[in-house]
Protein backbone atom coordinates (compact mmCIF):
# COMPACT_ATOMS: atom_id res chain seq x y z
CA UNK A 1 0.00 0.00 0.00
CA UNK A 2 0.97 3.85 -0.12
CA UNK A 3 2.19 3.37 3.90
CA UNK A 4 4.92 0.53 2.28
CA UNK A 5 3.36 -2.17 4.03
CA UNK A 6 2.84 -5.73 2.41
CA UNK A 7 -1.10 -6.27 1.80
CA UNK A 8 -2.10 -9.55 0.80
CA UNK A 9 -4.58 -9.15 -2.18
CA UNK A 10 -7.39 -11.55 -2.07
CA UNK A 11 -9.31 -12.82 -5.62
CA UNK A 12 -12.93 -12.17 -5.10
CA UNK A 13 -13.64 -14.70 -8.06
CA UNK A 14 -12.18 -16.56 -10.90
CA UNK A 15 -13.97 -15.11 -14.55
CA UNK A 16 -14.61 -17.63 -16.81
CA UNK A 17 -15.74 -16.60 -20.38
CA UNK A 18 -18.24 -18.32 -22.21
CA UNK A 19 -18.31 -16.83 -26.15
CA UNK A 20 -20.31 -18.03 -29.06
CA UNK A 21 -19.40 -18.02 -32.68
CA UNK A 22 -19.86 -15.17 -34.59
CA UNK A 23 -22.44 -16.89 -36.55
CA UNK A 24 -24.72 -18.26 -33.60
CA UNK A 25 -24.92 -15.04 -32.37
CA UNK A 26 -25.78 -13.10 -35.62
CA UNK A 27 -28.96 -15.43 -35.75
CA UNK A 28 -29.40 -15.18 -31.95
CA UNK A 29 -29.07 -11.44 -31.36
CA UNK A 30 -29.47 -9.99 -34.96
CA UNK A 31 -32.70 -12.15 -36.24
CA UNK A 32 -34.06 -12.94 -32.59
CA UNK A 33 -33.81 -17.14 -32.45
CA UNK A 34 -34.07 -17.50 -28.80
CA UNK A 35 -33.84 -21.15 -29.11
CA UNK A 36 -30.43 -20.15 -30.01
CA UNK A 37 -29.61 -17.90 -26.93
CA UNK A 38 -31.15 -20.55 -24.95
CA UNK A 39 -28.95 -23.48 -26.07
CA UNK A 40 -25.73 -21.14 -25.29
CA UNK A 41 -26.98 -20.58 -22.11
CA UNK A 42 -27.79 -24.41 -21.61
CA UNK A 43 -24.05 -25.22 -22.85
CA UNK A 44 -22.41 -22.73 -20.45
CA UNK A 45 -24.59 -24.31 -17.36
CA UNK A 46 -23.45 -27.88 -18.06
CA UNK A 47 -19.84 -27.07 -18.55
CA UNK A 48 -19.92 -25.31 -14.72
CA UNK A 49 -21.61 -27.88 -13.37
CA UNK A 50 -18.12 -30.04 -14.84
CA UNK A 51 -16.23 -27.72 -13.29
CA UNK A 52 -17.49 -27.60 -9.96
CA UNK A 53 -17.57 -30.91 -10.22
CA UNK A 54 -13.87 -31.71 -11.64
CA UNK A 55 -12.00 -28.84 -10.97
CA UNK A 56 -12.56 -27.02 -8.01
CA UNK A 57 -11.06 -27.86 -4.90
CA UNK A 58 -9.11 -26.29 -1.83
CA UNK A 59 -6.43 -27.37 0.19
CA UNK A 60 -7.90 -28.35 3.93
CA UNK A 61 -6.21 -29.46 6.84
CA UNK A 62 -6.29 -33.19 8.01
CA UNK A 63 -4.40 -35.19 10.48
CA UNK A 64 -1.91 -32.32 10.48
CA UNK A 65 -1.56 -32.16 7.03
CA UNK A 66 -2.56 -29.97 3.98
CA UNK A 67 -4.82 -32.48 1.42
CA UNK A 68 -6.60 -31.62 -1.82
CA UNK A 69 -10.33 -31.99 -1.43
CA UNK A 70 -13.27 -31.43 -3.61
CA UNK A 71 -15.87 -28.66 -2.91
CA UNK A 72 -19.10 -29.89 -1.61
CA UNK A 73 -20.73 -26.28 -3.15
CA UNK A 74 -19.40 -23.91 -5.28
CA UNK A 75 -20.94 -20.58 -5.67
CA UNK A 76 -20.87 -19.30 -9.34
CA UNK A 77 -22.78 -15.92 -10.63
CA UNK A 78 -23.77 -15.95 -14.21
CA UNK A 79 -23.82 -12.81 -16.37
CA UNK A 80 -25.28 -12.64 -19.74
CA UNK A 81 -24.29 -10.33 -22.39
CA UNK A 82 -24.87 -9.88 -26.06
CA UNK A 83 -22.59 -7.11 -26.99
CA UNK A 84 -18.96 -6.35 -27.14
CA UNK A 85 -17.34 -3.26 -26.82
CA UNK A 86 -18.04 -2.02 -29.96
CA UNK A 87 -21.34 -2.97 -29.84
CA UNK A 88 -21.25 -5.69 -32.35
CA UNK A 89 -23.24 -8.90 -31.80
CA UNK A 90 -21.70 -10.95 -29.15
CA UNK A 91 -23.73 -13.61 -26.98
CA UNK A 92 -21.17 -14.90 -24.30
CA UNK A 93 -21.45 -15.13 -20.41
CA UNK A 94 -18.87 -14.18 -18.09
CA UNK A 95 -19.19 -17.15 -15.02
CA UNK A 96 -17.82 -15.40 -11.69
CA UNK A 97 -16.36 -18.59 -9.35
CA UNK A 98 -16.47 -17.38 -6.01
CA UNK A 99 -13.21 -17.73 -4.09
CA UNK A 100 -14.85 -19.64 -1.32
CA UNK A 101 -15.96 -23.32 -1.69
CA UNK A 102 -17.62 -25.34 1.38
CA UNK A 103 -15.88 -28.85 2.11
CA UNK A 104 -16.36 -31.42 4.58
CA UNK A 105 -15.23 -29.51 7.41
CA UNK A 106 -18.35 -27.09 6.93
CA UNK A 107 -16.40 -24.06 6.22
CA UNK A 108 -15.39 -21.97 3.65
CA UNK A 109 -11.85 -21.81 2.27
CA UNK A 110 -10.54 -19.88 -1.02
CA UNK A 111 -9.94 -22.10 -4.24
CA UNK A 112 -6.92 -23.85 -5.45
CA UNK A 113 -6.72 -21.94 -8.43
CA UNK A 114 -4.28 -23.89 -10.71
CA UNK A 115 -6.88 -26.92 -11.46
CA UNK A 116 -9.15 -24.46 -13.07
CA UNK A 117 -6.64 -22.82 -15.17
CA UNK A 118 -5.18 -26.13 -16.66
CA UNK A 119 -8.42 -26.92 -17.84
CA UNK A 120 -9.58 -23.78 -19.26
CA UNK A 121 -8.99 -24.96 -22.87
CA UNK A 122 -10.61 -28.05 -22.46
CA UNK A 123 -13.69 -26.62 -20.76
CA UNK A 124 -14.00 -24.00 -23.37
CA UNK A 125 -13.98 -27.32 -26.18
CA UNK A 126 -16.23 -29.13 -23.79
CA UNK A 127 -18.13 -25.56 -24.47
CA UNK A 128 -18.27 -25.61 -28.07
CA UNK A 129 -19.00 -29.56 -28.57
CA UNK A 130 -22.63 -28.83 -26.54
CA UNK A 131 -23.06 -25.89 -28.00
CA UNK A 132 -22.63 -27.66 -31.67
CA UNK A 133 -24.83 -30.28 -30.24
CA UNK A 134 -27.49 -27.92 -28.92
CA UNK A 135 -27.59 -25.95 -32.54
CA UNK A 136 -27.81 -28.92 -34.32
CA UNK A 137 -30.58 -30.18 -32.39
CA UNK A 138 -32.82 -27.20 -33.35
CA UNK A 139 -31.99 -28.18 -36.86
CA UNK A 140 -29.49 -25.70 -38.09
CA UNK A 141 -26.49 -27.66 -40.11
CA UNK A 142 -22.86 -26.47 -39.42
CA UNK A 143 -19.46 -26.65 -40.65
CA UNK A 144 -16.83 -26.87 -39.29
CA UNK A 145 -14.17 -24.57 -39.56
CA UNK A 146 -10.46 -25.83 -38.25
CA UNK A 147 -8.75 -28.88 -35.87
CA UNK A 148 -10.04 -27.18 -33.07
CA UNK A 149 -13.50 -27.43 -33.01
CA UNK A 150 -14.69 -24.14 -34.31
CA UNK A 151 -17.81 -24.13 -36.05
CA UNK A 152 -20.56 -21.30 -37.86
CA UNK A 153 -24.02 -22.16 -38.99
CA UNK A 154 -24.00 -23.25 -42.55
CA UNK A 155 -25.59 -20.56 -44.58
CA UNK A 156 -24.17 -17.22 -42.43
CA UNK A 157 -21.41 -16.61 -44.72
CA UNK A 158 -17.99 -15.48 -44.04
CA UNK A 159 -18.57 -11.78 -45.07
CA UNK A 160 -21.63 -11.39 -42.71
CA UNK A 161 -19.12 -12.78 -39.92
CA UNK A 162 -16.34 -10.40 -40.58
CA UNK A 163 -18.81 -7.14 -41.09
CA UNK A 164 -19.57 -7.99 -37.54
CA UNK A 165 -16.39 -8.73 -36.23
CA UNK A 166 -14.35 -5.58 -35.67
CA UNK A 167 -13.49 -6.34 -32.36
CA UNK A 168 -11.92 -9.89 -32.96
CA UNK A 169 -9.72 -8.15 -35.52
CA UNK A 170 -8.38 -5.52 -33.17
CA UNK A 171 -7.49 -8.09 -30.96
CA UNK A 172 -6.00 -10.79 -33.45
CA UNK A 173 -3.68 -7.66 -34.72
CA UNK A 174 -2.63 -6.98 -30.80
CA UNK A 175 -1.42 -10.32 -30.61
CA UNK A 176 0.22 -10.44 -34.32
CA UNK A 177 1.96 -7.49 -32.66
CA UNK A 178 3.89 -9.95 -30.38
CA UNK A 179 4.19 -12.70 -33.36
CA UNK A 180 1.24 -14.34 -31.67
CA UNK A 181 -1.99 -15.98 -32.67
CA UNK A 182 -5.20 -16.98 -30.96
CA UNK A 183 -4.32 -20.78 -31.20
CA UNK A 184 -0.56 -20.38 -30.27
CA UNK A 185 -0.91 -17.53 -27.61
CA UNK A 186 -1.56 -18.33 -23.80
CA UNK A 187 -4.82 -17.59 -21.71
CA UNK A 188 -2.52 -15.00 -20.20
CA UNK A 189 -1.16 -12.87 -23.21
CA UNK A 190 -5.22 -13.77 -25.08
CA UNK A 191 -6.27 -11.58 -22.03
CA UNK A 192 -3.29 -9.24 -21.96
CA UNK A 193 -4.67 -8.50 -25.91
CA UNK A 194 -8.30 -8.32 -25.40
CA UNK A 195 -7.48 -5.69 -21.97
CA UNK A 196 -5.11 -3.93 -23.85
CA UNK A 197 -7.64 -3.01 -27.08
CA UNK A 198 -10.78 -2.84 -25.06
CA UNK A 199 -12.09 0.96 -25.69
CA UNK A 200 -14.86 2.20 -23.37
CA UNK A 201 -18.48 1.55 -23.60
CA UNK A 202 -20.70 2.79 -26.26
CA UNK A 203 -24.23 3.68 -24.47
CA UNK A 204 -26.74 2.77 -27.67
CA UNK A 205 -30.38 2.06 -27.41
CA UNK A 206 -30.58 -1.76 -28.43
CA UNK A 207 -33.70 -1.29 -30.85
CA UNK A 208 -31.25 1.09 -33.11
CA UNK A 209 -28.73 -1.63 -32.85
CA UNK A 210 -30.62 -4.63 -33.80
CA UNK A 211 -31.66 -2.23 -37.13
CA UNK A 212 -28.22 -1.36 -37.69
CA UNK A 213 -27.19 -5.39 -37.33
CA UNK A 214 -29.49 -6.63 -39.66
CA UNK A 215 -28.63 -3.38 -42.49
CA UNK A 216 -25.52 -4.78 -42.50
CA UNK A 217 -25.95 -8.56 -42.19
CA UNK A 218 -28.79 -8.66 -44.98
CA UNK A 219 -26.90 -6.86 -47.58
CA UNK A 220 -24.19 -9.97 -46.85
CA UNK A 221 -26.10 -13.07 -45.46
CA UNK A 222 -25.62 -16.26 -48.03
CA UNK A 223 -29.37 -17.23 -46.90
CA UNK A 224 -31.96 -14.28 -45.18
CA UNK A 225 -31.76 -14.89 -41.68
CA UNK A 226 -35.63 -15.36 -41.37
CA UNK A 227 -35.43 -17.66 -43.78
CA UNK A 228 -32.67 -19.77 -42.27
CA UNK A 229 -34.64 -19.78 -38.97
CA UNK A 230 -37.92 -21.31 -40.61
CA UNK A 231 -35.38 -23.87 -42.81
CA UNK A 232 -34.54 -24.73 -38.91
CA UNK A 233 -37.25 -25.29 -37.82
CA UNK A 234 -38.60 -28.07 -40.51
CA UNK A 235 -35.02 -29.53 -39.85
CA UNK A 236 -35.61 -29.95 -36.57
CA UNK A 237 -38.41 -32.35 -37.00
CA UNK A 238 -37.54 -34.06 -39.91
CA UNK A 239 -33.49 -34.69 -38.85
CA UNK A 240 -32.62 -37.96 -38.06
CA UNK A 241 -30.53 -38.70 -34.83
CA UNK A 242 -26.94 -40.24 -35.68
CA UNK A 243 -24.68 -42.71 -34.06
CA UNK A 244 -23.01 -40.57 -31.81
CA UNK A 245 -21.01 -43.84 -30.38
CA UNK A 246 -19.31 -44.15 -33.29
CA UNK A 247 -18.45 -40.68 -33.30
CA UNK A 248 -16.74 -40.62 -29.98
CA UNK A 249 -15.18 -44.11 -30.88
CA UNK A 250 -13.23 -42.09 -33.50
CA UNK A 251 -12.77 -38.81 -31.96
CA UNK A 252 -11.15 -40.80 -29.04
CA UNK A 253 -9.41 -42.64 -31.51
CA UNK A 254 -7.62 -39.82 -33.43
CA UNK A 255 -7.20 -37.94 -30.70
CA UNK A 256 -4.98 -40.52 -28.74
CA UNK A 257 -3.19 -41.42 -31.49
CA UNK A 258 -1.94 -37.34 -31.79
CA UNK A 259 -1.13 -37.60 -28.69
CA UNK A 260 0.92 -40.70 -28.60
CA UNK A 261 3.26 -40.03 -31.31
CA UNK A 262 4.72 -36.83 -29.57
CA UNK A 263 4.41 -38.34 -25.86
CA UNK A 264 4.64 -41.32 -24.02
CA UNK A 265 1.94 -40.00 -21.18
CA UNK A 266 -0.14 -36.62 -20.81
CA UNK A 267 -2.66 -35.40 -19.54
CA UNK A 268 -6.29 -36.99 -19.36
CA UNK A 269 -7.91 -33.45 -19.57
CA UNK A 270 -5.94 -32.63 -22.88
CA UNK A 271 -7.05 -36.20 -24.28
CA UNK A 272 -10.88 -34.88 -23.51
CA UNK A 273 -10.16 -31.67 -25.05
CA UNK A 274 -8.75 -32.74 -28.17
CA UNK A 275 -11.44 -35.62 -28.64
CA UNK A 276 -14.24 -32.84 -27.65
CA UNK A 277 -12.67 -30.91 -30.41
CA UNK A 278 -12.73 -33.63 -33.27
CA UNK A 279 -15.51 -34.57 -31.88
CA UNK A 280 -17.79 -31.34 -32.98
CA UNK A 281 -20.47 -31.94 -35.17
CA UNK A 282 -20.21 -35.89 -35.22
CA UNK A 283 -20.58 -36.85 -31.08
CA UNK A 284 -20.94 -35.14 -27.53
CA UNK A 285 -18.81 -34.36 -25.22
CA UNK A 286 -20.96 -36.74 -22.87
CA UNK A 287 -20.47 -39.79 -25.06
CA UNK A 288 -16.75 -38.77 -25.53
CA UNK A 289 -16.36 -38.73 -21.39
CA UNK A 290 -18.59 -42.08 -21.07
CA UNK A 291 -15.88 -43.71 -24.19
CA UNK A 292 -12.87 -42.90 -22.44
CA UNK A 293 -14.30 -44.31 -18.99
CA UNK A 294 -15.00 -47.31 -20.84
CA UNK A 295 -11.36 -47.57 -22.30
CA UNK A 296 -10.25 -47.19 -19.31
CA UNK A 297 -11.74 -50.48 -17.47
CA UNK A 298 -10.89 -52.38 -20.34
CA UNK A 299 -7.30 -51.64 -19.63
CA UNK A 300 -7.19 -49.60 -22.93
CA UNK A 301 -6.29 -45.86 -21.42
CA UNK A 302 -4.00 -46.42 -17.89
CA UNK A 303 -4.13 -43.82 -15.03
CA UNK A 304 -0.73 -44.04 -13.81
CA UNK A 305 0.24 -43.23 -10.52
CA UNK A 306 1.66 -39.24 -10.99
CA UNK A 307 -2.17 -38.26 -12.09
CA UNK A 308 -1.03 -38.51 -15.74
CA UNK A 309 -2.25 -40.84 -19.02
CA UNK A 310 -1.29 -42.99 -21.34
CA UNK A 311 -2.35 -46.30 -23.53
CA UNK A 312 -1.68 -49.83 -22.97
CA UNK A 313 0.06 -49.97 -26.44
CA UNK A 314 2.45 -47.53 -25.24
CA UNK A 315 3.09 -49.35 -22.17
CA UNK A 316 4.23 -52.40 -24.23
CA UNK A 317 5.88 -50.20 -27.06
CA UNK A 318 9.82 -50.76 -27.47
CA UNK A 319 9.47 -47.41 -29.88
CA UNK A 320 8.85 -44.88 -26.70
CA UNK A 321 11.95 -46.44 -24.60
CA UNK A 322 14.54 -45.81 -28.10
CA UNK A 323 13.21 -42.65 -28.68
CA UNK A 324 14.02 -41.44 -25.31
CA UNK A 325 17.21 -43.08 -25.27
CA UNK A 326 18.37 -41.36 -28.36
CA UNK A 327 16.79 -38.13 -27.56
CA UNK A 328 19.14 -38.21 -24.23
CA UNK A 329 22.44 -39.09 -25.97
CA UNK A 330 24.95 -36.06 -25.06
CA UNK A 331 22.31 -34.49 -22.68
CA UNK A 332 24.55 -34.20 -19.51
CA UNK A 333 28.20 -33.81 -18.68
CA UNK A 334 30.29 -36.65 -17.35
CA UNK A 335 30.35 -36.35 -13.57
CA UNK A 336 34.32 -36.66 -13.02
CA UNK A 337 37.14 -37.09 -15.00
CA UNK A 338 39.18 -39.92 -15.80
CA UNK A 339 42.34 -39.45 -13.53
CA UNK A 340 40.02 -39.18 -10.90
CA UNK A 341 38.08 -42.72 -11.56
CA UNK A 342 41.77 -44.45 -11.96
CA UNK A 343 42.40 -43.01 -8.94
CA UNK A 344 39.28 -44.11 -7.11
CA UNK A 345 40.13 -47.98 -8.46
CA UNK A 346 43.78 -47.90 -7.66
CA UNK A 347 42.85 -46.81 -4.29
CA UNK A 348 40.07 -49.36 -4.30
CA UNK A 349 42.59 -52.19 -5.28
CA UNK A 350 45.06 -51.43 -2.97
CA UNK A 351 42.43 -51.87 0.44
CA UNK A 352 40.54 -54.67 -1.18
CA UNK A 353 43.79 -56.68 -1.99
CA UNK A 354 43.03 -57.74 -5.63
CA UNK A 355 42.67 -55.85 -9.02
CA UNK A 356 39.59 -55.02 -10.58
CA UNK A 357 38.88 -57.40 -14.08
CA UNK A 358 38.69 -55.40 -17.24
CA UNK A 359 34.85 -55.57 -17.32
CA UNK A 360 34.58 -54.24 -14.24
CA UNK A 361 37.42 -51.11 -15.11
CA UNK A 362 35.71 -50.67 -17.91
CA UNK A 363 32.15 -50.33 -16.77
CA UNK A 364 33.10 -48.13 -13.88
CA UNK A 365 34.91 -45.52 -16.50
CA UNK A 366 31.86 -45.78 -18.79
CA UNK A 367 29.54 -44.24 -15.94
CA UNK A 368 32.07 -41.12 -14.83
CA UNK A 369 32.65 -40.70 -18.21
CA UNK A 370 29.62 -40.73 -20.40
CA UNK A 371 27.62 -37.97 -21.29
CA UNK A 372 24.21 -39.55 -22.09
CA UNK A 373 21.81 -39.70 -19.53
CA UNK A 374 21.00 -43.03 -20.01
CA UNK A 375 23.53 -46.32 -20.01
CA UNK A 376 24.06 -50.03 -19.70
CA UNK A 377 26.13 -52.61 -18.08
CA UNK A 378 25.64 -56.01 -19.53
CA UNK A 379 27.01 -57.86 -16.74
CA UNK A 380 27.08 -61.90 -16.79
CA UNK A 381 26.31 -63.84 -13.31
CA UNK A 382 29.55 -64.29 -11.59
CA UNK A 383 30.89 -61.28 -13.41
CA UNK A 384 31.59 -59.26 -9.84
CA UNK A 385 28.75 -56.67 -10.84
CA UNK A 386 28.25 -55.74 -6.99
CA UNK A 387 32.11 -55.48 -6.30
CA UNK A 388 31.70 -52.89 -9.52
CA UNK A 389 28.94 -51.12 -7.76
CA UNK A 390 30.79 -50.24 -4.66
CA UNK A 391 33.72 -49.30 -6.57
CA UNK A 392 30.83 -46.41 -8.42
CA UNK A 393 29.23 -45.61 -4.81
CA UNK A 394 32.63 -44.21 -3.24
CA UNK A 395 33.47 -42.08 -6.88
CA UNK A 396 29.71 -41.12 -7.29
CA UNK A 397 29.36 -39.87 -3.33
CA UNK A 398 33.56 -38.08 -3.53
CA UNK A 399 31.73 -35.89 -6.81
CA UNK A 400 28.73 -34.64 -4.88
CA UNK A 401 26.27 -37.15 -6.04
CA UNK A 402 23.47 -38.80 -4.29
CA UNK A 403 23.31 -42.79 -5.23
CA UNK A 404 20.22 -44.47 -5.19
CA UNK A 405 19.38 -48.34 -6.20
CA UNK A 406 16.50 -50.08 -7.01
CA UNK A 407 15.48 -53.73 -7.60
CA UNK A 408 13.18 -55.75 -9.41
CA UNK A 409 12.31 -57.61 -6.07
CA UNK A 410 13.02 -56.78 -2.12
CA UNK A 411 15.23 -59.53 -1.51
CA UNK A 412 17.56 -58.55 -4.64
CA UNK A 413 16.96 -54.85 -3.24
CA UNK A 414 18.33 -55.64 0.13
CA UNK A 415 20.87 -57.66 -1.32
CA UNK A 416 22.39 -54.46 -3.51
CA UNK A 417 22.21 -52.34 -0.41
CA UNK A 418 23.95 -54.77 2.02
CA UNK A 419 26.88 -55.00 -0.44
CA UNK A 420 27.44 -52.20 -1.92
CA UNK A 421 26.29 -49.85 0.53
CA UNK A 422 23.76 -47.82 -1.62
CA UNK A 423 20.39 -47.04 -0.36
CA UNK A 424 18.42 -49.46 -2.30
CA UNK A 425 14.53 -49.81 -2.77
CA UNK A 426 12.12 -52.24 -4.87
CA UNK A 427 11.24 -50.73 -8.25
CA UNK A 428 7.78 -49.53 -7.17
CA UNK A 429 8.26 -48.21 -3.75
CA UNK A 430 11.67 -46.38 -5.77
CA UNK A 431 9.31 -44.85 -8.04
CA UNK A 432 6.63 -43.69 -5.76
CA UNK A 433 9.50 -42.09 -3.46
CA UNK A 434 10.37 -40.66 -6.63
CA UNK A 435 7.06 -39.09 -7.93
CA UNK A 436 6.63 -37.90 -3.83
CA UNK A 437 10.12 -36.39 -3.99
CA UNK A 438 9.53 -34.61 -7.62
CA UNK A 439 6.42 -32.80 -6.48
CA UNK A 440 8.11 -32.00 -3.49
CA UNK A 441 10.48 -30.14 -5.74
CA UNK A 442 8.13 -28.45 -7.93
CA UNK A 443 6.95 -26.68 -4.88
CA UNK A 444 10.05 -25.53 -4.10
CA UNK A 445 10.54 -24.25 -7.01
CA UNK A 446 7.92 -22.26 -7.24
CA UNK A 447 8.66 -20.83 -3.99
CA UNK A 448 12.57 -20.00 -4.95
CA UNK A 449 13.02 -20.53 -8.52
CA UNK A 450 17.21 -19.92 -8.01
CA UNK A 451 16.89 -23.35 -5.81
CA UNK A 452 19.08 -26.26 -7.13
CA UNK A 453 18.54 -29.95 -6.98
CA UNK A 454 21.02 -31.99 -5.42
CA UNK A 455 22.57 -34.23 -8.17
CA UNK A 456 21.66 -38.03 -8.16
CA UNK A 457 23.24 -41.47 -9.78
CA UNK A 458 20.31 -43.64 -10.12
CA UNK A 459 21.35 -47.96 -10.57
CA UNK A 460 18.96 -50.05 -11.97
CA UNK A 461 19.83 -53.37 -10.58
CA UNK A 462 18.47 -56.13 -12.48
CA UNK A 463 16.98 -54.24 -14.91
CA UNK A 464 16.02 -56.74 -17.54
CA UNK A 465 13.48 -57.74 -14.81
CA UNK A 466 11.65 -54.33 -15.47
CA UNK A 467 9.31 -54.40 -17.91
CA UNK A 468 8.47 -51.40 -20.02
CA UNK A 469 6.08 -49.79 -18.14
CA UNK A 470 8.55 -49.58 -15.48
CA UNK A 471 11.78 -48.46 -17.60
CA UNK A 472 9.45 -46.13 -19.25
CA UNK A 473 8.15 -44.53 -15.78
CA UNK A 474 12.14 -44.49 -14.11
CA UNK A 475 13.33 -42.82 -17.58
CA UNK A 476 10.47 -40.19 -17.36
CA UNK A 477 11.17 -39.60 -13.57
CA UNK A 478 14.74 -39.32 -14.02
CA UNK A 479 14.21 -36.80 -17.09
CA UNK A 480 12.52 -34.75 -15.04
CA UNK A 481 14.74 -34.59 -11.66
CA UNK A 482 17.77 -34.19 -13.85
CA UNK A 483 19.22 -37.96 -12.86
CA UNK A 484 21.70 -39.49 -14.57
CA UNK A 485 20.84 -43.55 -14.93
CA UNK A 486 22.30 -46.81 -14.71
CA UNK A 487 20.60 -49.73 -15.80
CA UNK A 488 22.70 -53.10 -14.90
CA UNK A 489 21.85 -56.73 -15.29
CA UNK A 490 22.27 -59.76 -17.45
CA UNK A 491 19.64 -59.97 -20.89
CA UNK A 492 20.12 -63.65 -20.61
CA UNK A 493 19.37 -64.04 -17.29
CA UNK A 494 15.84 -62.45 -15.39
CA UNK A 495 13.20 -61.42 -17.79
CA UNK A 496 10.03 -59.06 -16.60
CA UNK A 497 6.88 -60.89 -16.21
CA UNK A 498 5.29 -58.07 -17.48
CA UNK A 499 5.05 -56.77 -21.03
CA UNK A 500 8.70 -55.61 -22.97
CA UNK A 501 11.88 -56.40 -22.83
CA UNK A 502 13.40 -52.70 -22.55
CA UNK A 503 17.21 -53.55 -21.53
CA UNK A 504 17.70 -56.19 -24.48
CA UNK A 505 16.12 -53.95 -26.70
CA UNK A 506 17.66 -51.15 -25.44
CA UNK A 507 21.09 -52.29 -26.32
CA UNK A 508 20.19 -53.80 -29.82
CA UNK A 509 18.46 -49.96 -30.41
CA UNK A 510 20.83 -47.26 -28.95
CA UNK A 511 21.79 -47.86 -25.64
CA UNK A 512 25.52 -47.11 -24.90
CA UNK A 513 26.75 -49.96 -23.19
CA UNK A 514 29.89 -51.55 -21.65
CA UNK A 515 30.05 -55.78 -20.91
CA UNK A 516 31.33 -57.81 -17.99
CA UNK A 517 31.87 -61.02 -19.57
CA UNK A 518 35.29 -62.41 -17.04
CA UNK A 519 33.30 -64.65 -14.44
CA UNK A 520 35.07 -65.02 -11.57
CA UNK A 521 32.40 -66.92 -9.48
CA UNK A 522 33.45 -70.68 -10.47
CA UNK A 523 37.05 -71.07 -9.01
CA UNK A 524 36.67 -74.91 -10.31
CA UNK A 525 38.45 -74.90 -14.14
CA UNK A 526 35.97 -78.01 -15.25
CA UNK A 527 32.69 -75.77 -13.72
CA UNK A 528 34.37 -72.48 -15.51
CA UNK A 529 34.70 -74.84 -18.89
CA UNK A 530 31.18 -75.47 -18.52
CA UNK A 531 29.97 -72.21 -17.80
CA UNK A 532 31.90 -70.79 -21.16
CA UNK A 533 30.72 -73.60 -23.38
CA UNK A 534 26.98 -72.80 -22.09
CA UNK A 535 27.72 -69.18 -23.31
CA UNK A 536 29.45 -69.63 -26.30
CA UNK A 537 32.61 -68.32 -28.11
CA UNK A 538 31.13 -64.39 -27.65
CA UNK A 539 29.52 -64.97 -23.93
CA UNK A 540 26.24 -63.75 -25.24
CA UNK A 541 24.92 -66.99 -27.58
CA UNK A 542 23.10 -69.10 -25.61
CA UNK A 543 21.47 -71.28 -27.63
CA UNK A 544 20.13 -74.91 -27.84
CA UNK A 545 23.87 -75.80 -29.54
CA UNK A 546 25.67 -74.63 -26.56
CA UNK A 547 23.18 -75.87 -24.16
CA UNK A 548 23.72 -79.46 -25.72
CA UNK A 549 27.03 -79.37 -25.74
CA UNK A 550 27.42 -78.72 -22.03
CA UNK A 551 25.07 -81.55 -21.19
CA UNK A 552 27.40 -83.70 -23.03
CA UNK A 553 30.54 -82.42 -20.94
CA UNK A 554 28.67 -82.84 -18.14
CA UNK A 555 27.64 -86.39 -18.31
CA UNK A 556 31.84 -87.06 -19.59
CA UNK A 557 32.76 -85.62 -16.35
CA UNK A 558 30.20 -87.65 -14.36
CA UNK A 559 27.89 -84.55 -12.94
CA UNK A 560 25.01 -86.08 -14.20
CA UNK A 561 24.13 -89.03 -12.80
CA UNK A 562 20.45 -91.43 -13.37
CA UNK A 563 19.32 -93.66 -10.86
CA UNK A 564 16.20 -95.82 -11.50
CA UNK A 565 13.45 -96.72 -9.98
CA UNK A 566 13.45 -93.99 -7.84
Amino acid sequence: NEQGNDVIMHRAAIDVTFSAPKSVSIMGEVYGDERIKQAHQEAVSEVLEAISNEAIKSRVMKDGELKDERANETIIAKFEHNTNRLQEPDTHTHALIINAIKTSDGKYHSISNEEVFKTQRMYGAMYMNKLAEKVQGLGYDIQIKDDKGNFDIKGVGQEAIDTLSTRKKEIDEALAEKGLTRESASANAREVATLGTRGKKLDIAHEELIEDWKEKSDKVMEVDGETLIAQSKMNQTLNASQDQTLGAKEATRLSMKTLTEREAVFDERVLRQKAYERGVGTTTAAEIDKHIEELKKGGVVVSLEDGRTTTKAVLNSEKWTIKTINEHKDSVEQITNEEDVVSHIASYEEKQGFKLTKGQNESVKKIFSTTDRFIGIQGLAGTGKTTMLEVVKNIAQDNGYVIRGMSGTKKAANTLMKETGIESNTNTMFLANARKAQKEWDQIKLDNPEAVRQKELWIVDESSFAGQQQLNEISNLAIKADARVVFVGDKMQLQSIAFGKPFEVGQKRGLDFEQMKDINRQKNEKLKALVDTTLGVSKEDLNASNIKKTINMMEENGYIVEKKGT
